[in-house]
């Protein structure tokens, strides 16, 4: 279609706005749907220039038909949905859904030393799943892509993936309906982007299944997360790369990539399809199975700048609001629904196209005789089916006359020269005067003559062509048995490279394994050095991290137990559970409820310290706890003084004022003489409830009395029959629940006062050592 026909009216309903993409078989151009005031992408066959006749014309419009009907068999949720189709003109289009999210190719950025940015992994799991379920949908019906690329895989504004542009897809098999052996665009020609083809594909007379498509998908993934792909360079050389060498393991290209995710991908790629997944499905499993998802971001939109062609973030709040790109300047406006940014001129210009009376058709050139006509959809529908392309007819028309031409010549020529002599011819007999016997002979032997001299030409002339045959034949043999060297050159080149590679295999695997080594230690270093701030296990228990520091410890307003007052100093971080043990979280270790109130979210208690010890044992031997290298523990006593005070010298970790304590914890004044669910008044300074009162909390420490002078990280005494218990409990009086309060019992007793919260050291932080 000519370039003049970008702002034209196709069907009274769709203007042209701009030209996205030209191919061998059709164009494609972005489109504004009058009716609905809706952005869409429309696509027409293209037109020959050198078609005299309309013939070429008329070919491409009943293939372009057969492509929309197959296509239509092919309606899958992650795959370019049609929305329309008809005819103009005598030539057909397809409207398909615009997506305004642009391709996972505009998603990337370049680098000024050449390639792109690589991409975090967990960008997969936005696209990934989607692009092999759609793949394997089409397999199952007997098509293979053949042209799986970042390029052909789309995007909506909310990171949801649609597979696209089908136009050198292939049928492998009779399913679907569709004729066996055709590509849907009708050529026979081995087609497709080199960079991302299954070695295959390249082979004379190979049968591709869906695997080739895997092939690519995971040259697209090491692409996205490389930030290139596995062989670049020319598309010969690429093809025979592709063919004879191994692919460079993508975790020597891209680090700190779980394990898993590598080798899918080295397996995806093997060059025996057998070697391969059994579908696409089953290795975009494998390849996200340890890859964390990228959280998205539910209030923001990916919407493609018309201008630029860059990915523009912007908040939902802009849809029916007009900007300016930060790139390109170009004034965009943003639909109301968040489907799609348009120019700022175009919103005119679609005013105008609508208030016209009529509006000029598209021309175009039709075939001669019958036209292609295809029925249009009932107003509304939405067919579900991809994107078609296209491909080149390689046909060439021969020239020359045949020895059937000559013959049918000669015979016009001695037609005409008996007609002249005045031979005629009526109904079965000859008649002629006898007048012209003479003349008739002379004419006969001119006649033989003539013919034997026709006879000698045409010899001359299948000699002349035989000769021609033979030249083109040695020729041709000659080009061949040069382009066999020429490639034998080039396979023993890529053996000796392949070769090459192989040699320094075992020193890359040295190189790589100390790498690793060093990377491992590295993370693990900075995991020691920068914990979180907080985390939930496997058992749904919340620990926030507790910060090194120095306080007083103890009180001299107490009991005598509670003094001296004397510095502590906790010299590293540790975790403490943010609530006390719960029912639920004590039966999801040790399989049953000892508490006199069983409610699933009330404190445990009626638990001896034994007891509690034996489930930090069993909680830290689940796997999923001796995976991530958590030990658990109960916390010294400095450690749950310095964590109840979160900061604070006075009675209470919210002041000294008595009156006060009712709003933060459960106690003998307000509690009903039983135990509450957790986490239901207010927590101290660091975000921790029920330090004080609900239930006595077991200690680590055997109970002593202070020393003096200061301590660092205490453990308590080596020696002692009794374990310590602090905070009060749903009975206690207020004075019971000040933050230096402290109570002592047996470790083997239980009372259902008594529960407990658990402690953890971070990962190479060290932990306290209970006293035996």
């Amino acid at each position: 279609m000519a370039t003049d026909s970008v702002g034209r009216v196709i069907d009274g309903r769709y203007r042209l706005v701009s030209r996205l993409a030209q191919g061998g078989m059709g164009v494609t151009y972005r489109a504004w749907d009058l009716r609905a005031g809706c952005p869409v992408v429309i696509k027409t066959p293209k037109v020959p220039k050198d078609d005299i006749d309309g013939t070429k014309a008329q070919q491409l419009a009943n293939r372009f038909v057969r492509e929309i009907e197959s296509m239509r068999a092919l309606a899958h949720e992650h795959i370019v949905p049609i929305t329309d189709s008809g005819e103009d003109s005598s030539l057909p289009y397809v409207a398909m859904r615009f997506l305004p999210g642009g391709s996972l190719a505009d998603h990337r950025r370049s680098r000024e030393s050449g390639g792109f940015e690589p991409v975090p992994a967990g960008q997969l799991q936005f696209w990934l799943m989607g692009i092999a379920e759609a793949l394997d949908f089409i397999h199952s019906r007997g098509v293979v892509h053949r042209d799986v690329k970042p390029a052909n895989v789309f995007f909506d504004g909310f990171w949801h993936g649609f597979l696209g542009d089908f136009g050198i897809a292939k049928v492998v098999d009779e399913s679907g309906g569709l004729e066996k052996g055709e590509t849907l665009t009708g050529t026979q020609f081995a087609v497709g982007t080199p960079e991302y083809m299954a070695p295959e594909l390249l082979t004379p007379r190979a049968k591709p299944d869906g695997r080739a498509d895997q092939y690519a998908l995971a040259i697209s993934v090491y692409e996205m997360l490389a930030g290139k792909r596995p062989f670049t360079g020319e598309s010969m050389h690429i093809v025979v790369e592709h063919a004879t060498l191994p692919v460079p393991p993508l975790d020597r290209r891209a680090l700190r990539l779980p394990a898993s995710l590598a080798a899918a991908v080295e397996r995806a790629l093997s060059k025996k399809p057998d070697e391969r997944f059994e579908s696409c499905m089953a290795f975009a499993r494998a390849a996200l199975a340890d890859v964390r998802p990228q959280p998205n971001e539910p209030g923001v939109v990916r919407l493609l700048c018309p201008g630029c062609r860059r990915i523009l973030k912007m908040p939902v709040s802009a849809g029916g609001r007009t900007g300016t790109c930060p790139r390109c300047k170009t004034g965009v406006e943003v639909a109301a629904d968040l489907s799609a940014l348009w120019e700022t001129s175009e919103a005119g210009v679609v005013a105008e196209e609508q208030q016209a009376a009529s509006a000029t058709p598209l021309e175009f050139r039709p075939a001669s005789g019958s036209s292609t006509a295809i029925p249009k959809l009932p107003e509304g529908a939405a067919e579900q089916a991809a994107g078609i392309g296209e491909e080149g007819d390689g046909r060439r028309r021969s020239s020359g006359l045949s020895l059937g031409a000559w013959a049918v010549a000669f015979g016009v020529a001695l037609m005409v020269m008996l007609v002249s002599a005045g031979v005629g011819f009526g109904g079965a007999s000859w008649w002629w005067s006898s007048s012209h016997t003479q003349e008739l002979a002379a004419l006969n032997a001119e006649v033989d003559q003539q013919w034997r001299e026709h006879a000698s030409t045409v010899a001359a002339a299948e000699q002349s062509q035989a000769d021609a045959v033979a030249a083109v034949l040695a020729k041709s043999q000659a080009t061949i048995e040069e382009i066999e060297q020429d490639l034998a050159g080039e396979l023993a080149a890529a053996t000796e490279a392949r070769d090459a590679a192989e040699a320094k295999t075992q020193q890359f695997d040295q190189q790589i394994a100390a790498a690793r080594a060093e990377r491992d230690r590295l993370a693990e270093e900075l995991d020691e050095l920068n914990p979180p701030e907080a985390f939930t296990n496997s058992i749904g228990m919340q620990l926030k991290l507790i910060p090194a520091g120095t306080f007083s410890m103890g009180s001299a307003n107490g009991d005598s137990d509670e003094g001296p007052v004397h510095e502590v100093t906790i010299t590293k971080p540790y975790y403490l559970g943010v609530y006390e043990v719960t029912n639920a979280q004590w039966q999801a270790v040790m399989g049953d409820v000892p508490s006199e109130w069983k409610d699933a979210d009330r404190p445990v208690e009626s638990v001896s310290w034994d007891k509690a010890a034996a489930f930090c044992e069993a909680l830290s031997a689940l796997p999923a706890e001796r995976q991530a290298g958590r030990v658990y523990r109960l916390p010294t006593e400095a450690e749950w003084e310095y964590a109840c005070r979160a900061g604070t010298t006075t009675a209470y970790s919210f002041g000294d004022d008595e009156s006060l304590l009712g709003d933060f914890a459960w106690f003998g004044a307000n509690a009903g003489g039983s135990t509450h669910p957790v986490g239901q008044k207010k927590p101290n300074g660091w975000g921790l409830y029920d330090m004080q009162g609900n239930v006595w909390e077991w200690c680590s420490d055997r109970y002593g009395d202070y020393a003096a002078a200061a301590a660092t990280d205490p453990q308590g005494p080596a020696q002692g029959s009794y374990r310590v218990l602090r905070g009060g409990s749903w009975d206690s009086s207020a004075r019971r629940c000040r933050s230096a309060d402290r109570f002592r019992f047996d470790p083997s007793y239980r009372y259902s006062y008594y529960g407990f919260r658990l402690a953890l050291s971070p990962s190479g932080a060290g932990s306290p050592e209970a006293g035996e």
